[in-house]
């Protein structure tokens, strides 16, 4: 488990009725996570069988509020070989409240390197907190008039974590 915030709190999913979570999360948020065009609800029988794939290898966080059990949402890292993908979603009754910025720093932090995402150019506030945590534009595609999507790149906190160790062995 891990503490990052006043509030938050991520811990590794390890039961069915995280993942059932999981996915009724992720299907509430279908319309701000389609960066690949139209998704579709998706059963949780395909769900499971998804979660269960060994590749690619994926490691998922649900997040609480401190002192409370309701999920506020997940975070998923997919392994690419390489780099990570992340993916999060927060439940609908906890959005507004600030929460993104910490989600966002978090899975950075879980990261056990570079990152690889995808941004629409539309969602201005994902924009904007992906640029203040240090993604990298490396492509843009304009898919019609309305979907133009940003290919980003992030160091991920690995370049941190090896700084810290190098300060902590030096002294």
């Amino acid at each position: 488990m891990t503490s990052s915030g006043p509030d938050l709190m991520s811990f590794e999913v390890s039961d069915p009725k995280d993942l059932e979570a999981m996915r009724v999360i992720f299907n509430a948020s279908l319309a701000d996570m389609a960066t690949k065009g139209e998704m579709k609800p998706v059963s949780p029988e395909d769900q499971m069988r998804w979660w269960m794939e060994p590749y690619p290898s994926k490691r998922a966080w649900m997040v609480e509020e401190l002192g409370n059990d309701d999920p506020v949402g997940f975070i998923v890292l997919t392994d690419r070989v390489g780099f990570e993908t992340p993916m999060f979603a927060i439940a609908p009754t906890y959005r507004g409240k600030g929460y993104a910025r910490w989600f966002v720093q978090e899975y950075i932090n879980l990261a056990k390197g570079a990152l690889a995402g995808e941004q629409l150019q539309s969602n201005e506030i994902i924009c904007r907190l992906n640029r203040e945590a240090g993604w990298e534009i490396i492509e843009t595609r304009r898919e019609n008039a309305d979907r133009v999507i940003d290919y980003l790149y992030h160091p991920g906190s690995s370049r941190q974590n090896v700084i810290i160790y190098h300060r902590l062995r030096g002294e």
